[in-house]
C-alpha cells in the first residue's frame, strides 16, 4: 500500500463512487464494521497522477523541460507518447571531448591533484565511486580544456604536454550522477580524460519513472495543466505551447496525468 492509493472495498463491499459518494459510503460501513475482526481493506493503484516540476535552483544546469514530451491525439485525449532524452549536464554546460576532470565539490581528481601538491591521483575506479555517490549530491563538477596547440588532448595512452595550470577550465553543477552524461577514461598518468558524451533522462523523465512501466512506455493522457481542466478541441500544439509558456514564465508547470485504462478498469469494479 502506497500514500495515493485508492480504497476500493470494505469487507468485500465497494466503496466507489462519484463526487463524494465513494468516501460517504466507506465512512458508514467502517463506522458500522470497524469493530469486527478480521477487517478487510481493497486498494487499487490511483488513476490520476499530479506532478509538479520545477526548473533546478542554485545554479544547477537545467537537464531537459518540456521538449522531452512527445504528444499524440488519442480519441480527443492529448497523451504523451513518449519521452526524448536530452543533453546532459556536461554537455549543456559546455564541455567537450577531450576535457579533463580536475574536481569533484573541490576535490582533486587527475590533473587537479599536481594543482594542490597532491602526488597520488585516485584510480579511475575511485573517481567514478565519487560521481557515483548520492551522498556528493548536488555535485560541482571542474573541467580543465588544454591549449588548442596541444595535438595530443585527447590521448589516453601517449604522453602530453596538458598543464591543468594554464588551461581553460569549466564548472558545471550536476543534481545527479545520471545526468552527468558522460564517459572518461584513465591516461597514463591518471589524468581523467572526457571520452564520450551521451543523452540522458531529463528532469520530467526521473520524476515520472515510477509511473512508466517496464517498457518505459508511457500511457497517460494530460488531464490538467496548472489546475486547468484540458478540453476535448485542445490539439497537441495547444497542450505543449501553454506547457512552455508556465516553465519559461515561472519556472514550473504542474500537470494531472490520467492512467485512462487504469480508470475504465477501477469503473468496472463491483
Amino acid at each position: 500500500i502506497k500514500t495515493g492509493d485508492i480504497l476500493t472495498h470494505v469487507n468485500n463491499k465497494l466503496v466507489l463512487g462519484k463526487d463524494s459518494e465513494g468516501q460517504q459510503r466507506a465512512l458508514r460501513i467502517l463506522k458500522e464494521e470497524g469493530n469486527i475482526r478480521p477487517l478487510s481493506l481493497s486498494f487499487t493503484e490511483p488513476y490520476l497522477i499530479r506532478k509538479k516540476f520545477e526548473k533546478p535552483r542554485n545554479g544547477i544546469a537545467d537537464v531537459g523541460g518540456p521538449g522531452e514530451l512527445k504528444l499524440k491525439e488519442v480519441n480527443k485525449r492529448i497523451h504523451v507518447a513518449s519521452f526524448e532524452n536530452v543533453n546532459g549536464t556536461a554537455e549543456s554546460g559546455g564541455v567537450l571531448i577531450g576535457d579533463h576532470l580536475i574536481f569533484i565539490n573541490g576535490l582533486p581528481v587527475g590533473a587537479g591533484c599536481a594543482l594542490v601538491g597532491q602526488h597520488k591521483p585516485p584510480e579511475l575506479s575511485e573517481v567514478y565511486e565519487m560521481l557515483q555517490s548520492s551522498q556528493n549530491y548536488p555535485a560541482a563538477l571542474t573541467f580543465a580544456r588544454p591549449k588548442k596547440e596541444n595535438a595530443n588532448r585527447w590521448s589516453t595512452t601517449g604522453k602530453s604536454n596538458f598543464s591543468a595550470e594554464s588551461a581553460e577550465t569549466i564548472c558545471v553543477t550536476a543534481d545527479s550522477f545520471e545526468q552527468i552524461g558522460c564517459v572518461f577514461e584513465s591516461a597514463w598518468n591518471l589524468d581523467i580524460i572526457l571520452t564520450d558524451l551521451f543523452a540522458v533522462p531529463g528532469t520530467l523523465q526521473l520524476a515520472m519513472k515510477r509511473h512508466l512501466g517496464k517498457n518505459e512506455t508511457p500511457k497517460l493522457a494530460i488531464e490538467s495543466i496548472n489546475g486547468q481542466f484540458v478540453p476535448s478541441y485542445a490539439t497537441e500544439s495547444i497542450v505543449m505551447n501553454a506547457i512552455n509558456r508556465s516553465w519559461h514564465s515561472d519556472g514550473r508547470v504542474e500537470l494531472v496525468f490520467c492512467d485512462d485504462e487504469q480508470k475504465e478498469w477501477v469503473h468496472r469494479l463491483r
